[in-house]
């Protein structure tokens, strides 16, 4: 009785750790990746990014995405991870923290949270995850006033927990 009573909670919870996404999908052949198509979010392209915004919500969440092959070297979590810790520093008057692991992700991936304050423009926060799958570089970010990032933060979750490779 005991060891039926412990397989049902492991299988319990391991159903309740799947990270997996059943619902709506946005698929972009451009990007080569699907995503969770979340309710109110509104999906858009400006040049190599896909831009989804909620009306009604100051914040943005932008996927781009990159080949891993054709560089000079291998792109992998060795040189990717710092590559964009260094991009993220870059920004104006930027404190950047991370990365830090992002379990919940499909592929390997890190997070960094950044503050920044571009000149003249105010100030914002930004949460950036980096994902590597087979054959893509996917970067996920939630950018927002200081101060309105939380509200939109379990969507940018969401999309990043149900990011898959298409094609």
């Amino acid at each position: 009785m005991t060891r039926q009573l412990l397989v049902g909670i492991l299988v319990l919870l391991s159903a309740c750790a799947d990270s997996g996404y059943s619902g709506p999908r946005h698929t972009s052949a451009e990007d080569g990746i699907s995503f969770a198509r979340l309710s109110g979010w509104q999906v858009s392209r400006e040049r190599a990014t896909l831009l989804l915004r909620r009306p009604g919500r100051a914040a943005t969440i932008a996927i781009r995405t990159t080949p891993r092959q054709g560089w000079s070297e291998p792109r992998d979590a060795g040189n990717v991870f710092p590559a964009v810790a260094t991009a993220l520093r870059a920004l104006p008057r930027a404190h950047v923290t991370g990365p830090t692991d992002v379990d919940s992700a499909e592929y390997p991936a890190v997070a960094f949270d950044v503050d920044f304050a571009p000149p003249g423009r105010g100030h914002y926060q930004r949460r950036h995850v980096t994902l590597l799958s087979d054959t893509r570089i996917i970067h996920v970010f939630l950018v927002a006033p200081a101060g309105q990032l939380a509200p939109s933060r379990r969507d940018l979750d969401t999309i990043v927990k149900s990011i898959r490779e298409e094609g």
